[in-house]
């Protein structure tokens, strides 16, 4: 029984709204010997999606480009929430009005 030395992931086109499918085949340019850790994981696509489907990964996981798109606008989303809490003054929840500093309720 043969080995198969690529792997191919499809996902869809959805940058231009054609529809298309995108192919992306991963090789192993080193006879799929590559030490997975946490220097090595990036250098090697191949071995590292190996691997993950080896500890049980499934293929669904896999996000299409327009998921990722969507997973970074919700990441710098929450960012930027997170920096207006920041920016914000305190705010007093009994009047309503800006908590002032050396005040107290």
């Amino acid at each position: 029984m043969g080995v198969c030395l690529t792997y191919l992931i499809i996902v869809s086109c959805e940058r231009s709204g054609c529809g298309c499918v995108i192919q992306e085949h991963f090789k192993c340019l080193y006879d799929q010997s590559c030490r997975m850790d946490l220097t090595n994981r990036r250098f090697c696509k191949h071995c590292r999606l190996r691997k993950c489907f080896e500890i049980g990964m499934k293929r669904e996981y896999i996000l299409t480009a327009e998921e990722k798109a969507q997973k970074r606008l919700k990441i710098e989303q929450n960012r930027l929430n997170v920096l207006m809490l920041l920016l914000l003054p305190p705010f007093c929840g009994h009047t309503g009005q800006p908590a002032l500093a050396g005040t107290s309720s």
